[in-house]
């Protein structure tokens, strides 16, 4: 007897077969294909996907809410402090300091980082989101191109096609992501707590500029600046070289200012600095 045919025989003992929910098993709403995977595209309303988008949405390169790891997002979520993401920006510090792990200043210490991260850089924000398909670079070029929230929010698939790097099938992902009626309903919940901003408005302030910053600055934090001045359309570099066009020197500057001083390289000071942003048309 083939193999095939012992596979067909009646009767024979067969192991288990798995068949794909159509539905999620925590929110119910309705799988969705992505790829190799069936997913549940309910982002901001499935119980099971809160915690880790909670997550998602302090990181570093999205809101920086430092504070808000894995172990607090979990807690947070199931002591039902945070049924939406909105919720966050309604913590209350004598609150947490009730939940386990927390003391007076450690609660503190997070509100506070959430109190700071009401104000947002339009790219930052929407790389919180965890849009599908939008990454770090994504959401910076999305920002660049549209320079407006609203913008984003209602393009078109066509409209969302003319930034440079974005396809069709991406196109897709994110128009759909904003036209669900849940998103819309987080989102415009969201926007009642959290400011976001264009640094700088001026486009290409600093366009062809090339920078490098050295020592503590008091007014902006190194990655702070580096964005700033990136999202101005100038470069920022590591290291002092004859194409460097400013030296921003802070506290305790290093060998870089002597290297600049010896090729003659300008040097300012965060003063100095922001008072370039400023001629330049930032706003500050």
């Amino acid at each position: 007897m083939s193999a095939i045919e012992r596979v067909k025989e009646p009767g024979r003992r067969r192991g288990p077969v798995w068949t794909m929910p159509a539905a999620c098993p925590s929110c119910g709403a309705a799988l969705v294909e992505r790829g190799p995977f069936n997913v549940c595209p309910n982002g901001f309303n499935c119980p099971a996907q809160l915690a880790g988008r909670l997550v998602h949405f302090g990181s570093r390169p999205a809101l920086d809410i430092e504070g808000l790891g894995e172990e607090t997002a979990k807690q947070l979520v199931a002591e039902g402090l945070v049924r939406e993401l909105p919720d966050l920006f309604r913590l209350r510090a004598e609150r947490l300091v009730e939940l386990e792990g927390f003391a007076e200043k450690s609660a503190g210490n997070l509100v506070a980082a959430i109190e700071k991260a009401r104000r947002s850089e339009l790219r930052r924000f929407l790389y919180a989101l965890g849009i599908p398909e939008v990454g770090e670079a994504v959401a910076k070029d999305l920002a660049r191109h549209f320079r407006s929230f609203a913008r984003i929010r209602d393009a078109s698939p066509e409209e969302l096609q003319e930034v440079p790097g974005i396809g069709p099938r991406m196109a897709a992902e994110i128009a759909a992501f904003f036209a669900q009626p849940d998103n819309r309903r987080v989102l415009d919940a969201l926007l009642e707590q959290v400011d976001v901003v264009v640094p700088g408005g001026g486009g290409a302030a600093l366009a062809d500029l090339k920078l490098v910053f050295t020592g503590g600055l008091a007014r902006f934090g190194r990655r702070e600046a580096k964005d700033l001045v990136e999202s101005l359309g100038g470069r920022v570099t590591s290291a002092v070289s004859k194409e460097t066009d400013f030296l921003v020197a802070g506290a305790d500057p290093g060998s870089k200012l002597d290297e600049a001083r010896a090729l003659g390289v300008e040097v300012l000071d965060e003063a100095a600095f922001v008072e370039l942003l400023r001629r330049r048309g930032v706003d500050l």
